[in-house]
């Protein structure tokens, strides 16, 4: 792979909203024992919270995540539940802090929340010493 050498930057871009749970928590990993002081992880999936929710209700928000794959998961698609998946926005969220990133969240377009990007976004890096 890199040798010695680590990335400066990992880029997932429409990555995570294809993958169960238990992939994603792989995933940081591997990338999180990556990184070092000035790397950035630059990901996109789709997050909902309460706000989200509420949107999805209404009928506001692009995909609908109507469907319960479990506690922190759901999918627009039963038949082909890796078609888009949602994740519990606080779950991710620790995920990353668990492993040692302070992170930026931006909300993505697909919410009806507003957002510049169709997906929700995160900037991570590791946390480094007086954070």
């Amino acid at each position: 792979m890199l040798g010695d050498e680590r990335p400066g930057s990992v880029l997932a871009f429409s990555v995570f909203t294809h993958m169960f749970e238990h992939d994603v928590v792989h995933y940081l990993d591997e990338i999180a024992g990556l990184m070092t002081e000035g790397s950035k992880l630059i990901f996109t999936a789709f997050c909902h919270d309460r706000d989200v929710l509420a949107q999805i209700v209404e009928g506001k928000a692009l995909y609908s995540m109507g469907h319960v794959l479990s506690g922190t998961c759901r999918t627009e698609r039963p038949d082909n539940p890796l078609f888009a998946i949602s994740y519990d926005r606080h779950w991710l969220e620790r995920q990353l802090t668990e492993r040692g990133l302070v992170f930026e969240f931006h909300r993505g377009a697909w919410t009806g929340l507003g957002g510049k990007m169709g997906q929700d976004w995160f900037v991570a890096r590791p946390a480094g010493p007086g954070r």
